[in-house]
């Protein structure tokens, strides 16, 4: 008997058409993304992307002019300098960037290249998980002749 119930209760199972609950909250809709969706870019521009609106205003400084077109060159070195904090509170490290930038509009276009120390929140005792806590610093500057 209890083989037959459990087959019956089997059989309803299958039958049944589900009833499960679909949550519907105010999450955001997105669209699939389909490979064609998707461009290719690299770690340096990801890099450069987040730094972009900071180096624009360092090299307007540099030329006392807004405006300017400003376009990346190259990344020639970036890494991770540690251990060199001059007092008790400051924070033990940062990324330094050595790079280059394209200034101008052709056929004015000069070659510029500086050093930069980023500061990002999550280096150091002070952690914070704001990417607008990115501190951009412009450690040397030169222009081309």
């Amino acid at each position: 008997m209890k083989y037959v119930a459990i087959v019956l209760f089997a059989i309803l199972m299958t039958v049944l058409p589900n009833n499960f609950a679909e949550a519907k909250g105010n999450s955001p809709k997105f669209k699939e993304v389909t490979p064609a969706d998707v461009k290719y870019v690299t770690t340096e521009d990801i890099l450069l992307g987040l730094i972009r609106p900071k180096v624009e205003q360092i090299v307007q400084k540099q030329y006392g002019q807004k405006d300017l077109v400003t376009n990346f060159g190259r990344v020639h070195s970036a890494g991770l300098v540690h251990g060199f904090a001059k007092h008790e509170n400051d924070d033990d490290g940062w990324f330094q960037i050595k790079m280059s930038v394209l200034v101008g509009e052709p056929p004015n276009v000069n070659m510029d290249g500086m050093v930069i120390r980023v500061d990002a929140p999550y280096i150091g005792e002070h952690r914070s998980d704001n990417i607008k806590d990115i501190q951009v610093d412009l450690i040397k500057y030169w222009k081309s002749k």
